[in-house]
């Protein structure tokens, strides 16, 4: 019905919609680049849809990239049914609540390897895309997902520093929001 965008490999433009503009009498596809434009907010009241947008973002990076391309991370401070995602290939995990020490570990991993990143793209103009074209090997990004920020920062306020260092510094390294 619609022509998708042209995947491009290592770079993470997910189909998440449809949208309709009856003025000027046209359909097309909604994308979310991240790889092109970083860290996401999705905010709104209970019964929104906020749920509704994560499973079907979820389901189409599943969809659309490999694990070569991306891994995904999930905290899941609402309903929990994120977990249905778990055996995805692309998953490195997904965390709930109340699991304290696979937080603070998964934070330790991003940390070390944002650290890790800065170093190795630094000959390739110290970001994941031009590390990606020019480099012989590739890396992945890696997308974390917070489901219900107000929930973990309530529960996690201590790793308040960790998620603005990450937020700030990640996305040119291929570590997103």
């Amino acid at each position: 019905k619609y022509n998708l965008p042209i995947k491009k490999d290592y770079i993470i433009n997910p189909v998440i919609g449809e949208y309709d503009d009856p003025y000027h009498q046209s359909q097309g596809i909604v994308t979310l680049p991240i790889s092109k434009n970083g860290n996401t907010i999705v905010y709104g009241i209970s019964g929104s849809g906020k749920t509704t947008f994560l499973t079907t973002l979820l389901y189409s990076i599943i969809s659309q990239y490999s694990s070569d391309e991306i891994n995904l991370y999930i905290m899941d401070f609402a309903s929990e049914t994120l977990k249905a995602y778990q055996e995805a290939p692309q998953i490195g995990d997904v965390v709930l609540s109340y699991e304290e020490e696979k937080i603070k570990n998964l934070f330790k991993l991003l940390i070390d390897e944002l650290k890790t990143r800065k170093k190795l793209f630094s000959n390739f103009g110290g970001d994941i895309i031009n590390y990606n074209i020019n480099s012989i090997t590739k890396s992945h990004s890696i997308v974390t997902i917070i489901h219900n920020y107000t929930a973990f920062s309530e529960i996690y306020d201590e790793l308040e520093d960790e998620i603005a260092y990450l937020t700030r510094e990640g996305s040119k390294y291929g570590l997103y929001f």
